[in-house]
């Protein structure tokens, strides 16, 4: 009985990518370009995977464009999330923006989140739902939440 270890294979090609997608961006690469230097080293990696790692990092989200418009305190419709298969995980992905301040410096700082729910919220019930749930005085001492913003959401095509 052989033992198929591809999946791990792929799972770090693209752990390897994602980890060089910063240094590829900052030297002024297009996705295509990235793709294809890449592809030299990870030929197993699939392209669809890299573009939406590539978007990802970037802050291009597939749906926002459709979800641009809406309100901040009304429920997003099913309709307009971009349906995606993440296998068995919970029924909504949701992707944005977080600022945090260092009390003690002033020093502001932004970075992407996206987890995984069954709650369906506004953009806003998003931000506040995150805002209660992060305790991150306990894992980033000395510095405190201001701000999270909700871009994206996406359902699971195998729930809903």
């Amino acid at each position: 009985m052989a033992l198929d270890v591809s999946w791990a294979t792929r799972a770090i090609a693209r752990a390897v990518f994602r980890a060089m997608i910063p240094s590829y961006v900052s030297r002024g690469f297009s996705a295509n370009a990235m793709i294809l230097d890449a592809r030299k080293y990870m030929p197993m990696y699939q392209r669809s995977t890299m573009l939406q790692d590539i978007r990802q990092f970037q802050g291009l989200f597939v749906g926002e464009k459709t979800q641009g418009a809406l309100t901040r305190d009304k429920s997003i419709p099913v309709s307009k999330m971009p349906a995606v298969d993440y296998g068995d995980r919970p029924k909504y992905r949701v992707y944005g923006t977080t600022q945090v301040v260092n009390q003690y410096t002033g020093e502001v700082q932004s970075g992407m989140v996206s987890f995984f729910t069954n709650r369906h919220y506004s953009p806003e019930g998003y931000s506040n739902w995150m805002e209660d749930q992060i305790d991150l005085e306990e894992c980033l001492p000395g510095w405190s939440l201001s701000g999270v913003d909700f871009r994206v959401v996406e359902r699971n095509s195998r729930w809903i």
